[in-house]
Order: C-alpha cells, then sequence, then structure tokens
C-alpha cells in the first residue's frame, strides 16, 4: 500500500494532515477560546511558528467591535490588515486563513495556511501550513470522507470574509 493510500484508509483526519505535513507544521487548539480580539495572539504566534516564520510578525495592533480588526506590522513587508468576526468566541478561522494567505500569496511565499476539524473532536480547530500542492492532494485524498471531516471548514474552497462596513 503507498502512502496515498494508506492515508485514504486512515480514519484520523489530523493524522492524514501531520503525514503530509509533518507534525512542526501542525497546531491543534481550542475553537472556541477568542473571548477578546487580543486572544488572537496566541493563535497568529502559533500560526508563525508552524510555518518557519514566514509571516515574520515584529508588532501588532488589536481593535475590538462587531468586527475584530488585526493589525500585523512585518518590518519592511507590507502590514496585514485582518478583519475579523466580532461578537464570538470561536476563531473565525475561514477568514483568518483567507486574508492571510491573501499576504503571502503576495509576497510570493512558498505555502499556505489550511485550517481543519474532524468530526472526532469536539471544538478544535486544527491549522497546518503546506506548499499548496501538498494542500490540495491532501483535499483530494479526503475529498468523499465526510465520516472524518468537516468539508465546510477542511480546507475550504469557498473562503469566507467579514463584510465590509
Amino acid at each position: 500500500m503507498d502512502e496515498d493510500e494508506a492515508l485514504r484508509e486512515s480514519e484520523n483526519l489530523e493524522e492524514i494532515v501531520r503525514a503530509a505535513a509533518g507534525d512542526a507544521a501542525v497546531h491543534v487548539t481550542d475553537g472556541e477560546s477568542v473571548d477578546d480580539v487580543r486572544d488572537y495572539g496566541r493563535v497568529l504566534d502559533a500560526l508563525d511558528a508552524i510555518s518557519g516564520g514566514v509571516l515574520g510578525i515584529t508588532a501588532r495592533r488589536f481593535e475590538e467591535g462587531a468586527t475584530r480588526t488585526i493589525v500585523l506590522e512585518r518590518g519592511a513587508r507590507a502590514a496585514i490588515e485582518l478583519r475579523l468576526e466580532g461578537d464570538t468566541d470561536w476563531i473565525d478561522h475561514p477568514a483568518l486563513v483567507e486574508q492571510l494567505d491573501r499576504a503571502l500569496e503576495a509576497d510570493g511565499a512558498p505555502g499556505r495556511f489550511y485550517a481543519f476539524c474532524s468530526r472526532s473532536w469536539g471544538q478544535e480547530v486544527g491549522f497546518a501550513y503546506l506548499p499548496k500542492a501538498e494542500g490540495e492532494r491532501i483535499a483530494e485524498l479526503v475529498a468523499a470522507r465526510e465520516e472524518i471531516a468537516i468539508f465546510e471548514d477542511f480546507f475550504p474552497k469557498g473562503r469566507q470574509t467579514v463584510d465590509e462596513e
């Protein structure tokens, strides 16, 4: 059985992602953990760590509201402004990943972030940093595996953003 066949047979979504990305490029956390916009600081630190520092955050500014705004200063590179859903304690992972990836694409970064949730989890959300082709390969491997993945959250094809006000 080759690697793809083994992954296709796996019942554990996190195992599939870790097999492809490696443990150092995966972070799983409590998805209901942002009581305040500043709580995103630890999420952003973890994402920067799993990406090998590709975000290059040098400073952060936070604004709480119906739309949570985070500005990530990155030295000589363009700042990243994140606009995330407010009035919730759930991590807005679709919008977070989409907006970070847009900035990384503009930087010419070799990879992108992926968010995933497993049906076997409670309220956890996972993040991985992978080369785009590898992320697409994993998404294809689990595309028909509804018993293990929540597909509106796993490598979302239709990304979400907060509406501009």
